[in-house]
């Protein structure tokens, strides 16, 4: 293990892997420079153009490394190596242009779906291309077992040399009382994870991929895992499976959606471990390995006709979503691989080849899990506004509010006319709660163009031009319907406040900004800290039994935030309004020592309020986000 933290041999390892693998090492680097440099500014890692080009980085390594071991193992020359690199460049600058932008999608969701999808492929694409002409299954299972065992290695290495670092970070700093900075993990995870993880899996790599299988012997710890452990854990979760079937069968009582994804996982591991149990199946004498790999492809079948039968179920009532397409093509890929052992076939490259180009398939063009989900929404949109008599005769809403930005606010004129429409009594809060459910979903995850079609307005250019926040809230009410309001029932309904888009961040008066976020203030919550550094000293903010308070030193300020959020409440309540300028969204601090030198003011960026509707109060605040300014006289 010395050998691993010498520098002279951390340097041999990063020349021996840059020289085989100069791109690929070339992407780790960059990758991890530039998530690192997001810690300089902690918000523009919730930016998407930032997630954006960093998964994009990060795809580069699979795909990189697929094909360097392509180009050594068939020889390419100089010219069929520079294009495919040119070629790859401009695939990965056109996944980069197919992700969700900031002007349009509110989320990172499809962002984190392609790249994994994605990177995936590229992965299962490494294990196969050494063996596209090749038909020798041993070199192939060898080949991956070193793969396999490669990456867990690194990650080990990895994982120990974090550690070591970041423990000796807190011995010094715990010990010298420096007060260093936190940020110094997140810098040495991305380095760690990253770079030296790459360098390690990448330099443990045999050159000799032709006859890699020869002379090699399975260690006994390696057929101790298959044998007493993957294998008997994989039947005991079968049976489970199993059971819940005969429990849904009997009762007729059928799961919201969980059953699944235990269906897919627990058969996926079972395809992975028939695979590390390939070599023993070749033995005769491992009667209990080759009766498993016999008889677990006839007994995930049953499953994965339960798994069709409950995703026919979500489907029918709700439309396909991405979760449900990718179940869907996951199960198609399970069955087709089950059925092909089932024939009697044994060529065990059929499983990562098969999986690499589903998920190419799946991840690209309008047949994709993304177009496929996005069509089926829009068109439960449609379905849902025709029944409610809410479209004209050329498909667009009748009563669609025109959005004008305001000076005040961005919203102000779009919150105005929808609390003067009448409320129509044929929706009922039900179809309304659905319709608001399925905008969100699809601003969310697929953006706000998807919505287009019903508009006389361009909704993608209305998203450029302006900061909209809560972009599914607000396009409910651009839509025009209104429907009636929670059952009697309900003696409570949500409030959400912010602080206007256009309000700028003026800190000419203060020395400090401590940003506090998500923070979770209702009425069980207790003590709750949060810490920053300020001239080598703490600053603490921290709450108890509704009192909130910031200490600097050996002085505190408390903040009243309850005569503040009633007021904004019921100004709130009472027009209509949810974005308030900085002075109303200000609470001032109470020095503790009057005349002291330390002053701070809480400025809430948004809120978030449960509201007594009987009463028209609020009833307490569920939580917060915001910003306290220091000064120091």
């Amino acid at each position: 293990m010395k050998k691993w933290i010498n520098p002279s041999y951390l340097l041999s390892v990063a020349l021996k892997s840059f020289n085989r693998f100069p791109t690929t090492v070339l992407y780790a680097l960059v990758g991890s420079a530039y998530a690192s440099s997001g810690l300089f500014n902690e918000f523009i890692m919730d930016e998407i153009h930032f997630i954006n080009i960093l998964l994009t980085i990060a795809l580069g390594l699979p795909s990189s490394f697929t094909l360097h071991i392509a180009s050594e193992t068939y020889g390419w020359n100089k010219l069929k190596s520079a294009l495919s690199w040119i070629l790859l460049a401009g695939f990965l600058v056109f996944i980069w242009s197919t992700l969700p932008s900031s002007e349009d999608a509110s989320g990172f969701a499809i962002a984190y779906y392609r790249y994994a999808i994605l990177s995936a492929a590229f992965h299962l694409a490494a294990a196969v291309v050494p063996f596209v002409r090749s038909k020798d299954l041993t070199d192939f299972w060898f080949y991956n077992h070193q793969l396999f065992t490669g990456f867990i290695t690194a990650a080990l290495y990895s994982l120990i040399l974090y550690g070591g670092i970041a423990l000796a970070h807190v011995a010094v700093d715990q010990l010298f009382d420096l007060h260093l900075d936190d940020k110094f993990y997140g810098h040495l995870f991305f380095w760690v994870a990253g770079l030296l993880n790459t360098l390690f899996f990448l330099s443990g790599l045999s050159k000799e991929i032709e006859g890699i299988g020869r002379g090699w012997t399975l260690a006994k710890s390696f057929r101790f895992l298959v044998r007493y452990l993957l294998i008997p854990l994989l039947i005991v979760y079968i049976v489970i499976l199993y059971s819940y079937g005969a429990k849904i069968l009997f009762t007729n009582d059928w799961p919201e959606g969980l059953i699944g994804w235990m269906i897919v996982a627990v058969s996926v591991v079972g395809v992975l471990t028939t695979l590390l149990a390939y070599p023993f199946g070749q033995d005769e004498k491992e009667k209990w390995v080759r009766l498993f790999q016999k008889g677990y492809y006839i007994a995930i079948i049953p499953l994965l006709i339960l798994l069709f039968y409950a995703i026919g179920i979500r489907v029918h009532m709700y439309g396909l979503t991405i979760n449900r397409c990718l179940l869907l093509l996951m199960g198609v890929w399970l069955l087709g691989i089950s059925i092909y052992f089932n024939l009697g076939k044994k060529n065990i490259k059929v499983v990562p080849t098969s999986l690499a180009i589903i998920f190419l398939v799946m991840s690209i063009g309008p047949w994709s899990i993304f177009k496929m989900s996005e069509r089926s929404q829009v068109n439960r949109v449609e379905e849902l506004l025709s029944n409610l008599g809410q479209l004209n005769e050329s498909g667009q809403l009748l009563n669609e509010i025109e959005f004008i930005p305001s000076d005040k606010y961005t919203f102000e004129n779009l919150t105005k006319e929808y609390s003067k429409l009448p409320v129509d009594e044929n929706i009922s809060y039900d179809n309304d709660e659905e319709l608001r459910d399925l905008v969100d979903y699809l601003v969310g995850q697929h953006g706000f163009g998807t919505l287009n079609k019903f508009f006389s307005q361009d909704l993608s250019a209305i998203a450029k031009e302006n900061d909209l926040r809560w972009r599914g809230y607000n396009l409910h009410k651009m839509m025009g319907v209104k429907g009636q309001d929670r059952p009697d029932s309900y003696s409570r309904k949500w409030l959400h406040l912010q602080l206007l888009t256009q309000t700028i961040n003026d800190v000419r008066d203060y020395d400090y900004i401590f940003d506090i976020r998500r923070v979770s203030a209702g009425p069980n919550e207790r003590g709750v800290e949060y810490t920053e550094m300020m001239d080598g000293h703490s600053v603490r903010y921290y709450y108890h039994e509704d009192e909130h308070f910031v200490s600097y030193k050996d002085q505190t300020v408390r903040f009243e935030l309850d005569s503040v959020i009633q007021s904004i409440a019921k100004e709130s309540l009472s027009q209509g309004l949810i974005n308030f300028d900085k002075e109303r969204m200000t609470v001032k601090g109470i020095p503790d020592v009057e005349g002291q030198w330390f002053q701070a003011d809480l400025v809430l960026s948004s809120a978030h309020l449960k509201i007594n509707v009987e009463e028209n109060e609020v009833d307490f605040m569920t939580g917060f986000n915001g910003k306290i300014y220091i000064k120091v006289e």
